[in-house]
């Protein structure tokens, strides 16, 4: 009976909304791709615009135009490194031969002229042994008139032959005292050394007794970080603080950044030297140390403060690619 199968009017509209219910759903639960977007797009309006979380939202603007306002303030990159007083031309006072130490009158920090005196050696066995020797030169040319005198050949070519001997020792002797003290060939200051304490002591040849750096050789060195070393401009100006002095600061200029490096706190750093722009009012002594502050170029404030935290990310994106 077709009555019996087929439903009536009001079961198919039963059906026909329970259908468009599930397709309804279906379709919240399985939205198309642009339909995603735009529910997207309308969910982060609502968030930003809406009027829930008003103070974090006002704390986001407020940051964002912090960041806007550092990005666009001009700035200058000024580095600082630990940087010490040092002398790059230095005399170096050694022994000259084996014996001990008569005389030292010069002490760490005295200022020394040219010629002075600093260090002496013990010569009086020397004064002695050069007075034997004059002796038997005078002997040996005595003795020589009466071999000339006795017409003996022989001995008269043993004689010169040990006169030579002679003079050539008495030149050695005379020598060693020439050099038993030894005198400063410029103008100083005396930067190392302990020999001053060690008078009376015996020294071995080639021992280092004192150094004496010239006073127009007195530089800075300054340890530069690795990350700093490309971006340095050549004579980049900068400014010394020492620790004697901190409230007078000396400025100076870059001069030159060596191969040479020195470990700090588990860094390298390298050895970069600073002439001074002008002689310095105070009295500079060799090792006295200090911070550098060096005008690296113009950045804004954001580069500024910003830049370690960008070279490790650009770091990490490398070792990540």
């Amino acid at each position: 009976d077709p009555a019996a199968v087929l439903p009536d009017a009001e079961a198919a509209g039963l059906v026909a909304r329970v259908l468009g219910e599930a397709l309804t759903i279906q379709g919240r639960a399985h939205p198309a791709l642009l339909r995603r977007f735009g529910n997207w797009l309308s969910g982060l309006a609502r968030a930003v615009f809406g009027r829930r979380a008003l103070k974090l939202k006002l704390a986001a603007v407020i940051l964002a135009a912090g960041l806007l306002a550092a990005a666009l303030i001009p700035s200058q990159h000024r580095p600082a490194f630990d940087a010490r007083i040092e002398a790059r031309d230095r005399q170096v006072i050694a022994a000259p031969f084996d014996g001990f130490l008569a005389a030292a009158p010069v002490q760490l920090g005295d200022a020394v002229a040219p010629g002075q005196e600093l260090v002496r050696l013990e010569d009086s066995d020397l004064r002695l042994e050069g007075s034997r020797l004059a002796a038997e030169a005078e002997q040996l040319r005595t003795a020589m008139q009466n071999a000339r005198a006795q017409r003996d050949t022989a001995e008269l070519r043993n004689l010169t032959a040990r006169l030579s001997q002679n003079t050539v020792e008495a030149a050695l002797v005379g020598d060693q005292i020439a050099r038993a003290t030894v005198t400063a060939d410029r103008a100083g200051l005396v930067v190392a050394g302990d020999a001053w304490k060690r008078v009376g002591s015996r020294v071995r040849l080639g021992d280092t007794l004192l150094q004496v750096a010239s006073l127009d050789s007195l530089a800075t060195l300054a340890l530069i970080d690795e990350d700093w070393v490309a971006d340095l401009p050549p004579e980049a100006p900068g400014v010394l603080l020492l620790a004697a002095w901190p409230d007078r600061p000396i400025p100076l200029h870059l001069h030159r950044i060596t191969r040479e490096t020195e470990a700090t706190d588990g860094a390298n750093a390298f050895v970069a030297w600073f002439d001074f722009e002008a002689p310095p009012e105070m009295a500079l002594m060799d090792g006295m140390r200090g911070i550098i502050r060096v005008e690296a170029g113009p950045t804004t404030l954001l580069g500024r403060y910003g830049r370690g935290i960008g070279r490790w990310f650009e770091r990490s994106l490398w070792r990540w690619r």
